[in-house]
């Protein structure tokens, strides 16, 4: 078991490490191209604002899609089991979450940095910090970490859905799942519920996360321990 997760994990890595690394340097590309432009041109009415954890958050989202359709059948034909893979899977997820964060947040401080030593002022740059400013910064960098960490896992499950049971099968479920949202009196509980799960509410709580983890990894473990390897998308 444990040389398997070494080597689901090693796999992991090595089908990410690129993809990742590649979203950060268009985006980097993006940001030095906009600055370029908005330094060049300070003179004129010109002014451009800048996000780094809406895109990321975005890339997530869609990169956790891919991920599991790549990663899950090849696994499994390699001869690791599923639970191994699962194990694996969190041990990944943790480092996921802890590379994007540090990425964003050094994107933020350099660029921060860069604003203020050139003083260039109709560039505007803001990450997770544009929610409220009389939060520590502990807190928020911590915060976009759980965001990211959320939807990798969200659009995983999602994905899992997708592989297991097709596009028909798999819409019919999330348009019931999502149904109550559209009921109001089930729109207002479900608005109580999801504000402890944001950092600018009251009822803001970091431990609800957690169980919010424990309980997605659960659903993640329920669709794929007896999950055929063959896509029912593609047939393959």
């Amino acid at each position: 078991m444990f040389t398997q997760i070494k080597f689901n994990l090693y796999y992991f890595l090595k089908y990410s490490y690129k993809t990742v690394l590649t979203f950060w340097l268009i985006f980097l590309g993006f940001l030095l191209f906009f600055l370029c432009i908005t330094t060049l041109f300070q003179s004129f009415e010109i002014e451009f604002v800048g996000v780094n954890t809406l895109p990321s958050l975005i890339f997530t989202a869609i990169f956790a899609v891919l991920f599991f359709k790549e990663t899950f059948p090849a696994i499994i034909k390699f001869g690791s089991s599923r639970t191994s893979y699962l194990f694996a899977y969190v041990l990944y997820l943790i480092l996921f979450t802890i590379t994007m964060s540090i990425i964003s947040n050094v994107f933020l401080f350099a660029m921060g940095y860069i604003i203020d030593f050139f003083h260039i002022d109709n560039f505007s740059y803001y990450g997770i910090n544009i929610m409220d400013h009389q939060i520590a910064t502990s807190q928020l960098i911590l915060y976009e970490s759980f965001l990211y960490m959320f939807f990798f896992l969200v659009f995983n499950i999602v994905a899992a859905l997708l592989y297991k049971f097709g596009y028909k099968v798999s819409i019919v479920f999330l348009i019931i799942v999502s149904f109550p949202i559209f009921v109001r009196s089930f729109a207002d509980e479900l608005f109580h519920f999801f504000a402890q799960f944001i950092i600018t509410e009251k009822e803001y709580s970091q431990f609800s996360f957690f169980i919010l983890y424990i309980i997605l990894i659960g659903i993640l473990w329920l669709i794929v321990r007896n999950q055929s390897i063959i896509d029912k998308i593609t047939n393959k």
